[in-house]
């Protein structure tokens, strides 16, 4: 959740980027991960429900997320988060050169490391601010 320190969708809710990254910044198991996960399932749903109701398609995509560690300090702390998300969704991959280049289409360079994160996702995150605030007027 965002609050806009006056005027709603003009602040920090504007500048958002949109990524759904449930798994994305967790390395361990706690109350907010399982939030963060429960709240990811919902946005299928809820993007249907808010352009049904606002005519605004919020264009949430469940495109996955790839996390890279383009250096070798970041290898470690990448790995510990594959073992940890492996652990609660075995459909998280680590990747190979050769696998985040096909991933990519070639759009992305090698790494020392990278994951793949199937489920995370992305939305627009300005229409997904307009949606919300035409829904409750």
């Amino acid at each position: 959740m965002l609050i806009d320190r006056d005027v709603p969708g003009k602040h920090a809710s504007y500048k958002v980027g949109g990524m759904l990254g449930a798994q994305n910044e967790f390395t361990h198991d706690s109350d907010l991960f399982q939030l963060a996960i429960e709240s990811r399932s919902m946005f299928p749903q809820l993007s249907e429900s808010l352009l049904n109701e606002t005519s605004i398609d919020i264009q949430f995509h469940n495109s996955g997320l790839i996390k890279i560690a383009n250096q070798e300090s970041d290898v470690a702390s990448l790995e510990h988060q594959y073992h940890f998300l492996t652990g609660k969704d075995s459909s998280v991959k680590q990747l190979n050169n050769e696998a985040l280049i096909h991933l990519t289409q070639g759009a992305v360079e090698p790494s020392y490391a990278a994951i793949h994160i199937p489920h995370d996702g992305q939305i627009n995150a300005h229409n997904y601010t307009n949606a919300l605030l035409e829904s409750i007027k």
